[in-house]
């Protein structure tokens, strides 16, 4: 095989040397722009656009403006089809040339027309290795102008930044979004978070923290008032009129804290509304159990967007002779995100709605529940890649509950619930039919058990794993 030295002492031709040292390293190609249009007015020429491109001689061709009617197509065969190739013609001239180099010329190599009408046409062969092609031109039978769907251009070589965008988009659909290492949430305080130093790959590109990251500005809970008399910071009894005349001005679970004087109380609190999705609760139950001259904090399950005029039941706490008051507020909970940037340096922030669908190069790090003013409750997720998150509703399985709630959103057909070891299946019709009662429902974070699985009670081990939207 013949060798060829690229650099050698006093050559003649430097131009010629240096850009041979590029030929092939880096790809010949269009690399943007050089796109093949047909003209504003119908004709059987075509415009091609501003762009550059490097030629398999290491010689780069820049265009600064668009060339109008750059090549002209031959009309199309009478009866048959045919294809064409527009191409870039360009070889290097060696010696002394105008201040611009020798220029390049777009030319167009015409196809062969079939030889019977049962023959596809097919692309023609490049006439040599200056030819570039930029596109494909199919020229149907009798075809008297050009237009774009004629036309099909070639892929554009992607530049550095428009490869590393190509890998971001594989590495994000293949991977999703996840962490390498650290991105841990502690609390900091009352009511601060702190997010630990660590290495994530957001939206397919690696974002990195060296410090610690501080997070500020949680919501706290605030008083939802009774109707009655919206401005009073006293307690109300069991038996007044509950409804709610500030609504929660962002989705949140409830907390209600019974204070009780000379007698116990058992009972349900209904509580209806509408959920995180706008879509209605009605009657959310929750069991208060507890004895004389105490007070407790209990929790919804669902979040509310809102809560319905005299949307709250508490009639079965009511016990006459007896004073049992309540107090209602929000349970907030801010999501903690890590936000990917540009400069591979992580953002860490909050977001208010448990129903927040993250963007692209956003990822869920940990979930606050705070109350009147301070953190009571930090999850602390998983974000390793691929996990399954798991949610164990062993510790609500009382005998008589049926409806159990996620501790997030599931990307769909990813659930699955196990009861003892055993798994039901998902039932995605109205009627029950798919399992005949036997399975389970999910409707956001709700999870229905089926009209034929007995309520669970608390020697049940019933899991939900699923893989979090977000």
């Amino acid at each position: 095989m013949a060798q060829r030295v690229l650099f050698t002492y006093k050559n003649p031709d430097s131009t010629e040397n240096l850009n041979s040292r590029f030929a092939r390293i880096i790809a010949n190609g269009p690399y943007s722009g050089l796109l093949c249009k047909a003209t504003a007015t119908p004709s059987l020429f075509v415009d091609i656009t501003a762009g550059d491109a490097l030629t398999i001689e290491g010689v780069k061709i820049e265009e600064s403006t668009n060339i109008l009617s750059a090549v002209e197509i031959a009309p199309g065969h009478a009866t048959r089809s045919r294809i064409d190739l527009i191409c870039l013609y360009h070889k290097y001239v060696q010696g002394e040339t105008i201040p611009q180099g020798n220029y390049a010329s777009y030319v167009v190599v015409q196809g062969q027309v079939p030889s019977d009408d049962i023959t596809a046409p097919v692309t023609p062969a490049l006439p040599s290795i200056y030819h570039m092609p930029l596109c494909e031109v199919h020229v149907p039978a009798g075809a008297l102008f050009i237009t774009d769907t004629m036309l099909r251009n070639m892929a554009r070589v992607p530049t550095t930044m428009g490869l590393a965008d190509y890998m971001a988009e594989a590495m994000y659909y293949a991977w999703g979004n996840f962490a390498y290492y650290g991105w841990d949430v502690t609390q900091l305080g009352e009511t601060n978070l702190n997010v630990s130093p660590g290495k994530g790959l957001l939206c397919g590109r690696v974002n990195t923290s060296e410090s610690d990251s501080i997070v500020t500005g949680l919501r706290f809970s605030s008083y939802l008032r009774p109707a009655a008399d919206p401005h009073t910071a006293e307690l109300y009894q069991v038996g007044q009129n509950l409804t709610l005349l500030e609504q929660p001005d962002f989705p949140t679970r409830l907390a209600i804290t019974i204070t009780t004087t000379t007698a116990s109380v058992a009972g349900k609190i209904y509580v209806t509304g509408e959920n995180e999705l706008r879509n209605q609760i009605v009657d959310h139950e929750v069991l208060v159990s507890q004895a004389a001259n105490e007070t407790k904090t209990y929790f919804t399950d669902a979040y509310f967007a809102e809560v319905y005029l005299e949307g709250i039941d508490a009639g079965e706490l009511v016990n006459p002779g007896h004073n049992t008051y309540i107090k209602i507020q929000d349970a907030p909970i801010n999501l903690v995100l890590a936000v990917g940037t540009p400069t591979g340096i992580p953002i860490f922030r909050t977001e208010l709605n448990p129903a927040y669908k993250p963007k692209c190069n956003e990822m869920i790090l940990a979930k606050a529940y705070t109350d009147e003013d301070s953190i009571i409750l930090l999850d602390d997720l998983v974000i390793n890649p691929l996990a399954e998150w798991e949610d164990n509703f062993t510790p609500m399985c009382d005998g008589v509950r049926k409806t159990f709630y996620a501790s997030a959103n599931a990307v769909p057909d990813t659930d699955s619930l196990w009861l003892d070891g055993t798994r039901l299946f998902h039932d995605p019709t109205d009627l029950w039919t798919e399992t005949h009662g036997k399975g389970y429902k999910v409707a956001g974070r709700e999870v229905i058990l089926g009209p034929s699985v007995p309520a669970p009670d608390s020697n049940t081990i019933l899991r939900f794993r699923y893989k979090r939207l977000g």
